[in-house]
């Protein structure tokens, strides 16, 4: 008898530490025994709303009168949506299921009002929306009771509405104008539910504005470089290649559409995806604009405006800068009074020569004839005489005379190394580190000999 009442002792031991164990609710093994679960509160739930467990209070009540207080998360009720008067929700306590009746109401009235919309233009566009957000919906329920189900209401239904709707209710809005609309605007399809009355209240003004463009421009910038893709591209204050039209410019741009925001940075000076022109070319110009294609219109000069050198700059130049997007045929959207300035520069050196030993005197005697080891050479001894000038590869001058030297040479050797043999024919790299252009730390190398003599 003993062992078999510590076996029991055990079995029930073990059956507590189980239940112990389980988050669920358990029955009592002796003592008081469960009569059912009733309900203590509920939120207000209108005709479709959902149940949401952790609002809805319960009892569990023992035989005994005592009670458990619980939600009904902890008794595992389902979220169901409520459409009748009362709903019997299934709940779970110690492995038993019992029903408990959630009450819903069917609303009387459903009220829109519009008063509050945080739209405050509307367009005359005949594809555009009027972005109702900010419309309040209240439902009347239990003989005069309301509730505010704007959020539930906007989760199932659209928050745009046709802006032509809205506008064929007045008499040929003009842009820049305003207009008073009322919730009456609001078309049957976001207001209507059958078998519900409906209300419409509140007003708001709203200012009709032009069409919302399918594309838009932002964030123009021009600027002249001197190199695109390594490849110089300068003009000059001297020559021919000396217009406005030689410059090479930089154009960064965004653009935004209903494919989304793109930014890009593009060169005109080099291809043919962008074009430059001025007010008296842009119309013969813009009808060779590709899709993609940008169009830089010169507002106050022109593309032809010659730079000398009294007039090597202007700062002050306006663009309008357009874009072609979508197909061939597509539109243009443009921004206008894009600053602009480009500089001109001066011919400079393409390659030179030293020519020969500098002379003085009235017999025109050299100043140097001959050096002698460890002698150091010296550029002003020489003379140099420019060959080509300007840009590479091209030669321009509006006087067809060479640009000045400035002094600023190296020699290598620098002296003349000791142990070199006699020669009459020495060769010597010169350097000129001066002016070269608009490339930086550009440096121009020549050659040129002299006369070697060793001492004695």
């Amino acid at each position: 008898m003993r062992k078999v009442f510590i076996g029991v002792l055990a079995a029930l031991m073990l059956f507590a530490f189980v239940a112990c164990d389980n988050n669920a609710p358990q029955a009592p093994l002796m003592g008081n025994q469960i009569e059912g679960v009733e309900l203590v509160s509920v939120p207000d739930y209108l005709y479709g709303e959902k149940i949401d467990p952790a609002k809805v209070q319960l009892n569990v009540v023992k035989n005994d009168g005592s009670k458990i207080a619980y939600t009904g998360t902890e008794l595992q009720m389902d979220a169901v949506t409520l459409n009748a008067d009362t709903t019997a929700v299934a709940v779970t306590y110690a492995g038993l299921t019992f029903y408990v009746n959630v009450p819903a109401y069917e609303p009387e009235l459903i009220t829109f009002n519009i008063s509050g919309i945080k739209a405050t233009t509307i367009s005359l566009g005949a594809s555009d929306k009027l972005d109702i957000t900010g419309t309040t919906v209240t439902a009347t329920y239990d003989g005069g009771k309301i509730k505010d189900i704007t959020e539930a209401w906007f989760a199932a239904n659209d928050q745009e509405i046709n802006a032509k709707d809205v506008l064929a209710l007045f008499e040929n809005p003009k842009a820049g104008t305003t207009i008073t609309v009322s919730s009456a605007v609001l078309p049957t399809e976001v207001v209507e539910v059958k078998g519900i009355n409906y209300t419409l209240s509140g007003s708001k003004t709203l200012t009709v504005a032009e069409a919302a463009k399918a594309a838009e421009l932002s964030d123009v910038t021009l600027a002249q470089v001197y190199a695109i893709d390594d490849t110089v591209k300068e003009v000059f204050n001297v020559g021919t290649q000396n217009k406005i039209s030689d410059a090479a410019i930089k154009v960064v741009y965004t653009l935004k559409t209903a494919a989304g925001t793109d930014t890009k940075t593009v060169y005109y000076g080099t291809g043919t995806s962008v074009k430059l022109s001025d007010v008296d070319t842009e119309a013969k110009t813009a009808t060779t604009l590709a899709s993609g294609d940008v169009l830089i219109v010169l507002q106050n000069y022109k593309t032809s405006y010659p730079f000398s050198t009294s007039k090597s700059s202007v700062s002050d130049i306006l663009a309008t800068v357009k874009v072609k997007y979508g197909s061939e045929s597509g539109d243009v959207v443009e921004i206008k009074d894009v600053p602009l300035t480009i500089t001109a520069i001066a011919d400079y050196p393409k390659s030179f020569k030293a020519v020969k030993v500098k002379t003085t005197g009235e017999e025109n005697t050299p100043v140097k004839t001959v050096w002698t080891w460890n002698e150091p050479i010296k550029p002003t001894d020489f003379t140099f005489e420019v060959n080509e000038w300007t840009a590479p590869g091209v030669t321009y001058s509006e006087t067809n005379k060479a640009p000045e030297l400035e002094d600023a040479w190296t020699a290598t050797p620098e002296k003349i190394r000791e142990n070199t043999q006699k020669n009459a024919s020495f060769p010597v790299t010169f350097t000129y580190s001066g002016y070269l252009g608009s490339v930086a730390d550009k440096t121009l190398t020549a050659s040129g000999t002299i006369n070697v003599d060793v001492p004695k």
